[in-house]
């Protein structure tokens, strides 16, 4: 069980789940279907294939050092990954979730790509994992994801957008239909520490703020925008 409301289960959330195929070699490979059953819209399994060891499902580059999250074709969510799949651009929602994980003994084919790429040859263990994200308060209230946040397509809307994200120097909040209210920002790092803290309280419903982020470190921060009856979180990528 994860509640939203900790700093590091928040909204968007994007999560890598790592296998080690113990005693089984490297010749084989690992597929992941991850079963999503939202408090508020459509049922939705995320599927990968990954051939190469350490498997990791939303996988990555660079020495597994950069996770492959929103909007890339190759791995996480993206909106068309000639499937249909992967739909949640902004993050896993609230909700129960089955993960499955698969150990075949032979490579996957047919794409170079994980989420596009089909299993072959025989299963020789199969694993599944339940997990729920929801409210402290319960599951279908608190925080992040309810009907009113949601789009005719299941895609969480937001009142608060940044721009632009990758950032390096100046990071720019738009905030809307917030007029006359006080709207409290924080940012904080992967660690969950706040590194930026603002107030303020727009004279329209289209407001824009600007933050400078240039002396902060390259990595995933996230930021928390707030109202007195609105909330997001925003994931913001700081780059050189």
């Amino acid at each position: 069980m994860f509640f939203s409301e900790n700093v590091n289960k928040t909204a968007p959330r994007y999560w890598t789940i790592h296998v080690d195929g113990c005693a089984l070699g490297t010749s084989g490979s690992v597929s992941f279907d991850v079963l999503t059953t939202p408090e508020v819209g459509e049922v939705r399994s995320y599927n990968s294939h990954e051939n190469n060891a350490p498997y990791f499902m939303y996988a990555n580059r660079d020495g597994f050092t950069e996770l492959y999250a929103q909007n890339h074709p190759a791995f996480g969510f993206y909106l068309d990954n000639g499937t249909g799949g992967n739909i949640y651009d902004e993050g896993l929602p609230k909700g129960l979730y089955k993960v499955s994980v698969r150990y075949w003994d032979m490579k996957g084919y047919r794409s170079l790509y994980p989420t596009t790429r089909k299993a072959q040859g025989n299963v020789l263990t199969y694993q599944e994992y339940w997990f729920r994200i929801q409210s402290k308060d319960g599951v279908g209230v608190g925080a992040a994801r309810t009907a009113a946040d949601l789009n005719p397509y299941g895609m969480t809307k937001t009142f608060a957008q940044v721009m632009p994200n990758p950032v390096s120097n100046t990071l720019r909040l738009k905030v809307s239909e917030a007029k006359g209210q006080n709207v409290n920002v924080s940012l904080m790092d992967a660690s969950g520490r706040r590194v930026l803290q603002r107030a303020f309280v727009p004279e329209s419903n289209q407001h824009q703020e600007e933050f400078e982020v240039s002396p902060l470190s390259n990595g995933m921060y996230f930021l928390k925008v707030n109202t007195a009856d609105k909330q997001a979180t925003l994931k913001v990528i700081k780059v050189q």
